[in-house]
């Protein structure tokens, strides 16, 4: 019992590092963030709390 819990520890161990590797080394994320993806950035869809501001800038003046 105690065999196969220390392989199942050691193959989720191994599976963490795998998915390190491949966190660190692997290519870059993509910006979730409207502000810095640059695809919705091209279709001309920009962030919520931005537009608000802009609107509520506007009707001030």
């Amino acid at each position: 019992m105690l065999k196969a819990f220390f392989a199942i520890l050691l193959l989720v161990a191994l599976a963490v590092c795998a998915l390190s590797v491949r966190l660190f080394f692997g290519r870059r994320f993509v910006h979730t963030d409207i502000k810095g993806n640059k695809a919705l950035e091209q279709r001309g869809i920009r962030c919520a709390v931005e537009q608000e501001m802009e609107i509520v800038s506007q009707q001030e003046t």
